[in-house]
């Protein structure tokens, strides 16, 4: 599958063995059924960041599956806050 990724804030690659290294958009081909996890992993994205997950306009959990052709916005937490979106405070 291709997938579109937009990093956001200070996020950006940071595979040195992928074409995208040091840049906040680009392409990456996936299997059917990556989970959203795997593709920051895959970027050396920190998942520990509490990172805010966007696909194709909706807000997804690190475990979601990605099974299609799909665009991916990554955002680092917003307005200052660490806590884990899905989580009620």
């Amino acid at each position: 599958m291709r997938i579109e990724i937009k990093l956001y804030g200070h996020l950006k690659c940071l595979n040195e063995k992928l074409d995208c290294l040091n840049k906040n958009r680009f392409c990456l081909e996936a299997a059917q059924g990556t989970i959203l996890s795997e593709i920051h992993k895959m970027i050396f994205v920190n998942p520990a960041d509490n990172l805010v997950s966007i696909v194709d306009g909706h807000a997804q959990k690190p475990d979601y599956s990605i099974e299609h052709d799909c665009s991916i916005s990554i955002f680092p937490p917003m307005g200052g806050r660490t806590h884990n979106p899905f989580e009620k405070i």
